[in-house]
This record gives C-alpha cells, structure tokens and sequence, in this order.
C-alpha cells in the first residue's frame, strides 16, 4: 500500500422487494379470449415458479406472458422483479420502470427504487462509479430520504477525487440518521483532501475514542499528528502522539507496514539512528517487498557506517529484480566510502543498538 489516504467503502445489501404486490394497478383482469387466457395463466405459472425460487423458468413464463399480453403491467411487473433477482438490474429496472408508467402506482416506486440501489452497489463494485452515481441519484429523486443512498454516492464521489460532493452527501445521510463508523472516516479522508486538516483530525480522534480498534483512523491521525511535528513547533508531543498512533495502527493490523516506516521517520528527524533503523527493518519484515524500505535502510546504514550491513539492503533489492539508478549509485558510493570491491564477503556487522 502506498502513502496514499485509506477509503472504506461499505456495500450495503439492500433487499428488493419480491412478492405480495397487490397495487390497484396491478391486480389481474379476467381474460377475454384464448390468447388472453393463455397469458394470464403464463403469468400465474410465472408467479408461482419465482415464489419457489425457480427464476429462469419463471422468466421464461412470465416473458410469454408479457408478449401474449403486452399491455399487462402485472406480467412486466413480475418479469423485472426476477430480473432484479437474477442480478439483471438494467433489465430489471427497465420493465419496472415501464410498469410503473402503464399505472402510475406509487407503490412500484419502492422495488424501483430498491432496484436502483442494488445497481449502483454492482456498479460501484465492477468500479463503474460514474454509472454508480446516476443509479443512486436515482434513488433520492425516488427517495430524498435514503440515508445509504447518499453516503453509498458519497464513496463513488471520493474515486472520482470530487471531495466537496463527497461531504456534502455524506452530511446528507448524517441529517436522515445514517451514521457508523465507516461514514465518519470516509467523511474525514474528504474532508483532509479538502485542506480542513483539523476537522479531519477531529473526526479521527473521535473514532479511535469510540472504536480503538479502527487502524485506519489511528494511522491517518498518525499521518496528521506527523504532519503538525512541522507546523505547530511541538515537536515532542506532536512526534509521541504520531508515533503511538501508528504503533497501535501495526498492533490492529500489521498491514499497515508504512506505519514503520513513518515512525523510522520520526525518529530519524530527531537524530536517533539505531531506533530509525529498527524500524525500518520492522517495515521490511512487513512487506518484503517494500522497495523504499530497503533504499532508506541501505541509506542509513551507510550514515553509520554499517557498510556491510547496507551492501546487503543493495543486493537483497537486486536479488528482487530491481534496476533503478539509484541501486548502482548507492553500490558504488558503499564501494567508495568503505573501500569494499564487488569480490568482498558481505558479513553483516552487529545491528544491536550497539553498532
């Protein structure tokens, strides 16, 4: 993982609902004819079959139903509710839609809606969050107010970096009573995006009093507490709190293995070399493939003049397949500073805190 914020997303599982539809509009009348009464009975085998779960036989029965009986906004009704079931949403919504221009029965407006709610969370998923935004646009016209619909279209806002957008639906669902943990975090990543580091901090600091288990609001308050080492001038309760933010963010999750490589940060800023190093190599035992771990170790190494012990970060990194620049120049310049060849045993000096 890179430096980069965390963004949670929740994809909420929302049912559509399926049976007991009695709407004025939609009760059945009586056939009138052979085709008719062939229709109405496509229909009832249709229902019948989705009730026991049986969706392809009952879409094909109920699709029969609807070309018998083209002008039946019960039989296209049931068609897009199994539709929707199958997890054809487009399809589905389509013919519910068309339902609910045949009666204008505001009652189809709630599987509408459901319907389109399901659609964003499957286009939010596929990462078609352009599309995922319309669908859940969607839902607040239906339903202005549909606190999920809102913080839902709140997450696809963040993945198109438009934050100001973000806050707004995500304070939308917070007036319509839809608040958890996830919501406030994403809600604080928006906000820091934004430039308002304080609201951010804020919001962070509340979440790991409520939820001390929540590693990434420890690591971005971690990121923030950091941040202030430089800004506020208190270099020592800013530097404590950033690093025991980000100690608790790697005890929760060690995931987060940039957690030691910024406290190696800190650490060095304030000249302690051997405590810098520990950490690094933490970052490293983490993600062993951490690229700007090895570089930084090697690096200070080098400063201590643990040559041999930086010469080993250089080959590990070229053992990995790696071919910067910067690889040869650190060689070259271990080569320089300590009179080692390519033919020297690389013997690994003691890394105690002694050394």
């Amino acid at each position: 993982m890179s430096n980069m914020l965390r963004i949670l997303f929740m994809m909420l599982i929302f049912a559509v609902i399926t049976a007991g539809f009695t709407a004025s509009g939609l009760r059945a009348q009586s056939p009138t004819g052979d085709p008719e009464k062939k229709g109405y009975n496509l229909l009832l085998l249709g229902k019948e079959a989705a009730e026991k779960g049986s969706l392809d036989d009952a879409i094909s029965f109920l699709q029969k139903a609807c070309d018998l009986l083209p002008e039946n906004a019960e039989a296209i009704y049931y068609l897009g509710i199994c539709y929707c079931r199958q997890g054809n949403y487009i399809r589905g919504i389509e013919l519910l839609e068309e339902s609910h221009a045949r009666t204008l029965d505001p009652d189809i407006l709630i599987p509408i809606k459901n319907a389109y709610f399901m659609n964003g969370l499957q286009l939010a998923r596929n990462k078609q969050y352009d599309n995922a935004i319309k669908s859940f646009t969607r839902v607040v016209e239906i339903d202005p107010d549909d606190g999920k619909a809102y913080f839902n279209r709140g997450v696809s806002y963040m993945t198109r970096d438009d934050f100001e957008n973000a806050v707004i639906d995500f304070d939308s669902a917070m007036k319509r009573g839809f608040t958890n943990v996830q919501m406030s975090f994403n809600r604080a990543v928006a906000l820091e995006k934004l430039g308002r580091s304080q609201d951010a901090m804020e919001i962070y600091t509340k979440i790991v009093q409520d939820d001390p288990l929540f590693a990434p609001a420890h690591y971005n308050l971690a990121k923030l507490k950091e941040h202030g080492i430089f800004e506020s001038g208190e270099y020592d309760r800013s530097a404590r709190d950033a690093v025991y933010h980000y100690q608790r963010a790697l005890e929760i999750d060690p995931s987060f293995y940039e957690a030691a490589f910024n406290i190696s940060d800190i650490y060095y800023a304030r000249g302690d070399l051997t405590v810098a190093i520990k950490w690094l190599r933490k970052s490293v035992e983490l993600n062993e493939d951490f690229l700007q771990g090895y570089l930084y170790l090697a690096k200070l190494y080098i400063e201590k003049g643990a040559y041999n012990n930086a010469l080993s970060q250089v080959e590990i990194l070229e053992k990995k397949g790696y071919t910067l620049a910067e690889i040869k120049q650190l060689r070259e310049k271990i080569y320089q500073m300590s009179g080692l060849t390519s033919s020297s045993p690389v013997e690994n000096e003691r890394d105690d805190g002694r050394n």
